[in-house]
């Protein structure tokens, strides 16, 4: 949450509740606890993997006709969500104009392509939201369903082989004309957005060679036979692989041959063609996008494998570049989903629209204080150990954040992946202690590190994108404990400079990134950022060379259950080296209409704050009742 506005009532709660709670900690904890060290003892847990929803009840009602879906009772998980319908007009809202409809030119920017063109895999739909319910943008490869493609497997290392559905056609519009999509289509598409060709590289300005480093593993795509597409690496790393393939990227979005053929490139919406579940029927410039149903779609629901897909008739996009516009427009029932709301508007929201439903996601990081690792005072770890406990998170996320976050630190992975995170609750008692709230012990720890009056140092944000209450609270707890920290705010443009170039010589919050701990992105890229001292997003310059040792390891690892463990013991040493300062992960809101059906806070799964990169696949799943 990136809120702008100064909470004075809520920042003087916090620093009450941080002065009693110090005086409280100064008769309990005794000053003589500096230790630094902890045991990796392993405990079982439960983290969540379900994010609450409201569901308010609502007499909005809609004169659309719909019609019942097919169903019959089948024991699974979803019955009680209701009977699928058919009919109606999804509208949802984005943030600004959609006007490229070529995947080659726009590669992963915000766009609609994915609502006509589709990837080879998808989500599992019928996975129950209590084991993995998609909120967060990574997918695991055990959670990874089919698309386009029927099935995969790694006949080797460095060889995925994946078999096409022999059912898929191509929306018949000209010059494609509604032929059958083939391993062909797929050989294409690599060759033409990556440079990817069955002789290996052949970069000749695709656009998404440079730009989209991991394809530069892949080795060759093939086509043996008209449904069969070998992809070779030059990596052992099935993890990294996966990623690679399955990755909700636009840029994995497949386009038609003939229309770049006959026009030369697909940047007309006219020539908007794709095997996906929506046709595009009008475009007006910085206005809108229409889509009719294909009525030709290959795909059918796999809760109800009886029920062709969509269920919705249509699906209108709005541009609306005001969020306050969108959310007035949720509240009159003209716009059905909106996200990227804060706490302050998803209450605002819940006061004046009762009957709007809401439901909380992860946001991508946890909110950290970054301190150069290798300058004083910060180089000593009994003072990044110091700044940590100087903080009292619960009590932020009870006043701050209402409630909605963990109240725990992070270590490097969210624990929203499961698997590959090490949760707070499975730290031994002996390092939770290092993270827990104790301003006593983070006074001795200053004095035992030569600080016994505390320092002066300067915090650098991106006045933009920063939480500047958070950070000023902050800036009280670092207070109380002898630590005066300015705050040196940088336009957008010039933060990015000063991160990319290292610059940092006290600390950063990096809010363009959202922080440094609980990150939900691929294992691969995680375990590479404390690998070295000089990592491009390490803006701490924290390092241990087992992190270098696991990175090694990773990159040959043979299966996901290797990658899992060694993420594991990478979240165990930056949790142990108090490599940066954990704040909370803040949680991002959405707000949809009653009459929605299928959506729980699916990431990427609908347009708006967040770019569409699933827009189509979830669409055409979801439904809408007019009672």
């Amino acid at each position: 949450m990136k809120n702008k506005v100064i909470w004075v009532g809520l920042s003087l709660l916090v620093v009450a509740a941080m002065l009693v709670a110090s005086c409280a900690s100064s008769t309990t904890t005794p000053t003589t606890n500096v230790s630094t060290t902890a045991s990796t003892t392993n405990v079982s847990t439960t983290v969540p993997t379900t994010i609450t929803s409201t569901a308010v009840s609502t007499t909005t009602t809609s004169t659309a006709t719909t019609v019942v879906a097919t169903t019959t009772s089948t024991g699974n998980w979803w019955d009680s969500l209701g009977t699928p319908q058919y009919g109606g007009t999804l509208t949802l809202a984005v943030d600004a104009d959609p006007n490229q409809f070529d995947v080659y030119s726009v590669g992963g920017a915000m766009n609609v392509i994915n609502d006509f063109q589709e990837k080879l895999f998808g989500d599992q739909w019928t996975l129950n939201p209590s084991v993995f319910n998609f909120g967060i943008d990574f997918r695991p490869l055990n959670y990874v369903g089919p698309n386009i493609a029927q099935s995969w497997e790694y006949t080797n290392p460095h060889t995925l082989i994946v078999t096409l559905r022999q059912d898929v056609y191509w929306q018949n519009i000209p010059p494609v004309n509604g032929r059958q999509f083939t391993s062909a289509d797929v050989v294409y598409h690599f060759a033409r957005d990556f440079g990817v060709t069955a002789k290996g590289w052949s970069n000749t300005g695709s656009p998404l060679y440079s730009t989209v480093a991991a394809y530069q593993d892949m080795q060759s795509v093939t086509a043996p036979d008209k449904y069969t597409v070998v992809f070779t690496f030059n990596t052992y790393y099935p993890e990294f692989i996966g990623e690679t393939l399955t990755t909700i990227s636009t840029s994995l979005d497949m386009e038609p041959q003939e229309v770049v053929a006959e026009y030369g490139n697909i940047n007309n919406w006219h020539n908007a063609i794709g095997t996906g579940p929506w046709i595009i029927n009008d475009y007006v410039g910085a206005s809108s996008v229409n889509f009719i149903k294909n009525p030709n779609y290959w795909a059918h629901d796999e809760r109800y494998p009886q029920n062709q897909l969509p269920y919705i008739n249509a699906l209108n996009i709005l541009v609306i570049t005001n969020q306050p516009t969108v959310l007035a427009a949720v509240r009159s029932g003209k716009v059905d989903y909106a996200d990227g709301l804060s706490l302050m508007q998803a209450q605002g929201m819940a006061k004046s629209n009762p009957e709007i439903l809401q439901v909380s996601t992860p946001g991508t990081a946890c909110e950290t204080i970054d301190p150069r690792n290798d300058i004083a005072p910060f180089n000593d770890i009994r003072v990044r150990e110091a700044m940590q406990q100087a903080i009292d998170l619960p009590t932020i996320n009870n006043t701050y954040y209402g409630g909605t976050s963990l109240p725990y630190p992070s270590s490097l992975t969210s624990v929203y992946m499961t698997g590959y995170a090490y949760p707070y609750q499975q730290w031994p008692a002996a390092l939770q202690a290092t993270y827990d709230y104790n301003p006593t012990n983070a006074k001795a720890l200053l004095a035992a590190a030569g600080y016994p009056n505390g320092f002066t140092t300067t915090l650098v944000v991106d006045g933009a994108t920063t939480d500047m209450s958070l950070m000023e609270i902050v800036q009280s707890y670092f207070a109380a404990v002898g630590i005066t920290m300015n705050i040196q705010s940088m336009d957008n443009a010039s933060m990015i400079n000063y991160l990319a170039a290292g610059a940092n010589k006290a600390l950063i919050n990096d809010g363009v990134g959202g922080g440094s701990l609980g990150l939900s992105y691929q294992p691969s890229r995680q375990i590479n950022r404390n690998a070295t001292a000089t990592t491009v997003n390490n803006y701490c310059f924290g390092f241990d060379p087992q992190i270098q040792t696991d990175y090694n390891e990773s990159s040959t690892a043979p299966d996901t259950a290797t990658v899992e463990s060694l993420m594991v013991d990478v979240n165990k040493v930056v949790a142990n080296d108090h490599f940066v300062v954990s704040l909370l992960i803040p949680m991002n809101f959405c707000v949809y209409q009653p009459w929605l059906h299928g959506y729980n806070g699916q990431d990427r799964c609908m347009s708006g704050q967040a770019t569409p990169l699933m827009e189509g696949w979830y669409t055409a799943r979801f439904w809408l009742t007019q009672s």
